[in-house]
């Protein structure tokens, strides 16, 4: 994997963009791998590195990245929404024991169609 620097721009927000040309063998790389070495090149922490956007060229195994690197931790909470930082962490995040909305909604689902079945079946 080749990453060269295309430009870097400081912004008004605490942070600098960054756009940057990828060069891959295989496949296209992650971002947890993109992460690692934009901070490696920039000599950054790699939990203020936030990648915005991986654009493959179709055909090519090269990709365009854009990138973020924030000035501290506090602002980039304070700009980027939660599942952005999700899909950019290094670490995996623990799943909890409480069922999601969809699960809720299909047990309840199941219960209402169980419940319809056993009043058709109490008319018959």
């Amino acid at each position: 994997m080749e990453l060269k620097i295309i430009n870097e721009t400081k912004s008004a927000l605490p942070r600098k963009e960054i756009i940057c040309t990828l060069a891959y063998d295989v496949t296209t790389p992650s971002r947890q791998q993109l992460i690692q070495s934009i901070s490696t090149k920039q000599k950054a922490k790699s939990e203020l590195v936030v990648v915005k956007k991986i654009n493959p060229n179709y055909g090519e195994k090269t990709a365009e990245v854009t990138a973020y690197i924030y000035d501290n931790e506090d602002a980039l909470k304070a700009i980027e929404f939660p599942k952005v930082l999700e899909k950019n962490t290094l670490k995996k995040v623990e799943k909890t024991e409480e069922p999601t909305e969809e699960e809720s909604k299909s047990d309840e689902t199941k219960q209402q169609s169980e419940t319809n079945t056993d009043k058709m079946e109490g008319e018959q």
